[in-house]
């Protein structure tokens, strides 16, 4: 992992079936990646061969901070960010 002060992921969740084209959306953040010297990742794009929710919290701590797209309160979204909260309490 890297070390905090030069950790730049960002943790992207948000609900699929907000957008017409889950693609289209992501792209949005990778466009911004270069020009923002960050790493935007989103859960549905790492296969892991451990539990979901474990890949997630492995996801959420490598991060810097994360995004969560709770306008819709999505159930999947708003756990991500349950555990996010959790994990900075820890």
């Amino acid at each position: 992992m890297a070390r905090a002060d030069d950790n730049r992921q960002i943790f992207v969740a948000y609900p699929w079936n907000l957008y017409t084209s889950r693609s289209a959306h992501k792209k949005a953040y990778t466009r911004l990646e270069k020009a923002l010297s960050v790493k935007f990742v989103f859960a549905e794009d790492k296969l892991a061969d451990v539990h979901v929710l474990d890949k997630i919290e492995e996801m959420i701590d490598a991060s810097a901070f994360g995004i969560y797209d709770v306008s819709k309160w999505n159930p999947n979204v708003t756990l991500e960010y349950g555990l996010s909260r959790n994990r900075v309490r820890s």
